[in-house]
Order: C-alpha cells, then sequence, then structure tokens
C-alpha cells in the first residue's frame, strides 16, 4: 500500500531497494547504526561500505585505522533513478539530515543555487 505522503518518485526510488538487498547482502542486524559504530564496523574491516561525506575523507590519511582499510577507501555517486526529477548532484544529504527546497518557494531557484554553492 502506498503511504498518502510518498511522491511516485520516492516510491520508484523504494522498490529498487530489493535489489540493493540482492547485490550487496542483508545487514546482520536491522536497527540503526550510529555513525560512530557504522565507522567501527567499516575501520575494523566488519563491513564493506560506510555511508559518509566529504567531512570523512581524512579516514584515508589516519594511521590508526588498519593500512588495508585506507588504501582501499573509494568514493562513487550515489545511483539515481531512471527518468527521475533530480540527477546525482541535486540533493545534499547526510544520515539523519538534508536540505530541501520548497516546490513552493517565491524565490526557488535562488534558494536552489544557494544550497548547491553551501553544500
Amino acid at each position: 500500500m502506498k503511504a498518502k505522503w510518498m511522491s511516485a518518485a520516492l516510491a520508484a526510488a523504494m522498490e529498487g531497494m530489493p535489489d540493493v538487498v540482492s547485490i550487496w547482502g542483508q545487514p546482520s542486524f536491522l536497527s540503526e547504526v550510529l555513525d560512530a559504530g557504522a565507522m567501527n564496523l567499516f575501520t575494523n574491516g566488519q563491513d564493506a561500505m560506510f555511508y559518509m561525506g566529504r567531512w570523512e575523507a581524512s579516514m584515508a590519511l589516519n594511521e590508526d585505522i588498519p593500512e588495508e582499510i585506507r588504501t582501499n577507501i573509494r568514493v562513487f555517486t550515489m545511483p539515481v533513478v531512471e527518468g527521475g526529477a533530480v540527477s546525482a548532484t541535486d540533493i545534499a544529504a547526510w544520515n539523519g539530515g538534508g536540505y530541501g527546497v520548497s516546490a513552493n518557494s517565491e524565490l526557488k531557484e535562488e534558494a536552489i543555487k544557494l544550497t548547491r554553492c553551501a553544500t
């Protein structure tokens, strides 16, 4: 059943989640892991991926993290829904937050430019 607040684009994105699980595997836990816990699992080789942003890029230089982890840190662009309303560079977000511009804003284009500049 589609929730009343769910847009068609969000519904399409969520339909792809089973593909993510089939490719990357089911996590061994179903509860939320805080940033520090997720980083700890990743830097100790217990998780294959750690969702982070440029604020964590210094991990590659942190000598407290094993060299085999540091030398294998890579960056990729999150995929977008084909035919969706945004491109890979349109959304700035992090775990637990993000930026948005109201479709009804009187200064929508200026707000989008400001958001892009600030991120």
